[in-house]
């Protein structure tokens, strides 16, 4: 029976030491990895490295698309100010 005892408290103090533990308002990783975090499905859950970076480098991608969609509609404005310009002129002349 000692036995038993001995061994449940060395699990008890294992588990207490090595374990994710959650206190009043959160969960303490005790400054160690958290691995195998799940793809996250509401606003407020984890997300590992490897989805972030994917989804920052998405944006990125994305901005340098609306950069360039942004410069050819300032290129077009420029244009039918220009044109506008030329019709105004040759009306008044």
């Amino acid at each position: 029976m000692e036995s038993y005892y001995q061994w449940s408290g060395l699990v008890r103090n294992y588990v207490r030491d090595n374990a994710l533990c959650m206190t009043a308002s959160d969960f303490d990783a005790k400054s160690r990895k958290i691995r195998r975090v799940a793809l996250p499905v509401d606003d407020g859950d984890a997300v590992n490295k490897r989805y972030m970076q994917q989804n920052v480098q998405m944006l990125k991608d994305r901005q340098d698309e609306i950069e360039t969609k942004i410069a050819a509609l300032q290129n077009k404005v420029d244009i039918m100010l220009n044109e506008i310009r030329q019709v105004l002129t040759h009306r008044d002349a």
